[in-house]
């Protein structure tokens, strides 16, 4: 069941997201760096690097491709993107990583 609840959650806050910032998001985020796979909490298109900006909650799920994910066009950033507050201010983080193509 909390698992359940976690991936309601998720859906909850990206929805929020989506459509108060009018984002596109991808949850979860399937991403190969060299042959390894990794699960991101969400890829935000449109903004910070070239390919949008990556979502992790926990850092260490990426520390060690860091150097890599930039080098394949992506941003990345650590916060949890479930938590209730992230839509209230989410625009200051939008205007801090500003519009990008891909």
């Amino acid at each position: 069941m909390g698992a359940l609840y976690a991936t309601g959650r998720l859906g909850l806050s990206i929805k929020l997201l989506t459509e108060r910032y009018k984002l596109t998001i991808l949850a979860p985020f399937h991403l190969s760096v060299n042959g390894e796979k990794y699960v991101i909490d969400a890829l935000i298109e449109g903004y910070g690097a070239r390919k949008g900006m990556l979502i992790v909650k926990n850092a260490n799920t990426i520390k060690d491709v860091r150097e890599d994910i930039v080098a394949l066009g992506y941003g990345y950033s650590c916060f949890d993107i479930n938590a209730n507050d992230v839509a209230e201010s989410f625009q200051e983080v939008l205007d801090d990583w500003g519009k990008s193509g891909i």
